[in-house]
């Protein structure tokens, strides 16, 4: 009976796999009515003689929302320096600034959280208040530093001892939700797998009593990570289906690559290649979203395509009227000659704005032209199963774990069957997917078959220690 259960939410979330269209997916896809407050917010801050602080933090919270946390971060900032100079909001503001500013930080891709610098002032400034409130939300991120960043278990354990005992935790509901989803990814990192559910279950109850949907969505991504790594890949995939339906409002790009990233893994496990290939292809196309546009923190693609499309609009609307006042002009001319000629004057000045129109339309076709190409490169990325080596030999791509340069020669170390041939890691890498990254002058990695990484190498499923260069960033 529990085996047509498991095949019963195996085929519910296939079901719900297809929520996403991968031929959709881009940041219209998912942050349309985002994306059009942030370009009319941006427009009011170009017409005004000076953008005011709340327009500035609106369009950073915007920017943080949807993922673009460089942009978020740089009008964050804008703020930052304003206040330095005047100060007009409030202290207790004056601190949400400085937490929101680290998280956005600390959000951004390859950070590395070695200054804390804003961080670190919030916690300055809360030693003199009466409320925990804000030491409670410093704990909390040194925790996750110590988690996150270098494992030390035993710091984080006492960090969130430290929240344990604070007034705010016992108080707040819904810090306590956020608190125990960080805490209960501390019991699955030390492998203690029945304790991290209970904590889970225990944040996720109280996420659904304080309506927090995006806690949800976490809790059950990391009850499926608990699951996975137990081996149980039915309740996972139950998990995932269920975080799926949740009606998340934030960071959805970078949500559902995690989503796509562990169904993959499930998929991969059970052998289910038709699913795996889906989720990859899924997780790639977010993944290459996000690092699109982490390359364009201006957000420049998106504003030139709003603003052609209004231009479109109001240069219709105006082909419009002018067809409509010609046909009456022309009638008007056989009944009064003054009229006409005052039809005429109005027609010339129609006539001059369309032409302005046009002119606009014409320069931002042609940065949106531009601006296409280089999105269609990463559209056009096109991942195969396999690669064909010199010797014909085929090397499939999902056991390839990576590749090692002896002389003139190349190592490929597969779940399998390892295979030699002459050749250089620069021809080869051009045959590679973006999940295939060189992380040292001898080496490429599979990131699929990373298990953890130190200072100086990263470790791989099969324990092999592979060196990377100092620049090297996964």
């Amino acid at each position: 009976m529990k085996s047509y259960i498991a095949y019963f939410f195996i085929f519910c979330s296939s079901v719900l796999f297809s929520q996403i269209d991968k031929d959709s997916i881009s940041y219209n896809y998912f942050y349309k009515k985002e994306i059009q407050e942030i370009v009319a917010l941006k427009k009011q801050v170009t017409t005004a003689s000076s953008a005011s602080i709340q327009q500035l933090l609106k369009i950073a919270e915007l920017y943080r929302d949807i993922n673009i946390e460089d942009s978020a971060y740089a009008n964050y900032y804008k703020v930052y320096e304003k206040e330095q100079i005047n100060k007009t909001i409030s202290e207790e503001e004056y601190k949400q600034l400085l937490y929101d500013i680290h998280y956005v930080e600390s959000s951004k891709n390859y950070y590395h959280k070695d200054r804390r610098f804003f961080l670190n002032q919030l916690y300055t400034l809360s030693q003199e208040d009466e409320s925990d409130k804000w030491r409670s939300y410093c704990y909390l991120e040194f925790a996750k530093d110590h988690l996150v960043d270098s494992l030390q278990f035993p710091e984080a354990e006492k960090e969130f001892e430290k929240i344990f005992q604070t007034e705010y935790y016992q108080k707040q509901e819904n810090f306590q939700a956020k608190t125990l989803l960080a805490y209960g990814y501390l019991k699955n990192q030390e492998k203690k797998y029945k304790e991290a559910t209970e904590v889970f279950q225990k944040s996720l109850y109280l996420s659904g009593k304080t309506a927090d949907v995006q806690n949800q969505f976490y809790n059950y991504l990391n009850l499926a990570v608990n699951d996975v790594d137990q081996s149980k890949y039915s309740e996972a995939l139950e998990y995932l289906a269920k975080a799926e339906v949740l009606p998340i409002s934030k960071y959805k790009v970078k949500s559902y690559r995690l989503l796509y990233f562990k169904r993959k893994e499930i998929y991969s496990k059970l052998g289910d290649s038709t699913q795996f290939r889906k989720s990859e292809l899924i997780f790639t196309k977010l993944d290459s979203l996000l690092d699109d546009f982490r390359k364009n923190s201006n957000f420049y693609e998106i504003d030139s395509k709003f603003q052609l499309k209004e231009k479109q609009r109001e240069l219709t609307s105006l082909e419009t009227k002018f067809n409509k006042n010609r046909v009456i002009y022309s009638i008007l001319l056989f009944l009064v000659f003054l009229l006409a000629f005052y039809s005429f004057l109005r027609w010339k000045k129609v006539d001059e704005k369309k032409r302005k129109i046009l002119q606009e339309k014409a320069t931002i076709e042609h940065q949106h032209t531009t601006t296409v190409q280089e999105l269609e490169k990463v559209k056009q990325l096109v991942i195969e199963d396999h690669i064909t080596l010199k010797n014909k030999a085929k090397v499939y791509l999902n056991e390839l774990m990576y590749i090692k340069s002896e002389d003139h020669y190349l190592q490929l170390v597969t779940t399998g069957k390892n295979q030699f041939v002459r050749g250089k890691l620069s021809e080869i890498m051009e045959q590679l997917p973006p999940n295939f990254v060189k992380c040292h002058r001898s080496y490429i990695i599979n990131k699929n078959f990373i298990s953890q990484m130190n200072k100086t190498s990263v470790i791989m499923t099969d324990k092999t220690e592979i060196p990377f260069s100092r620049n090297f960033k996964l």
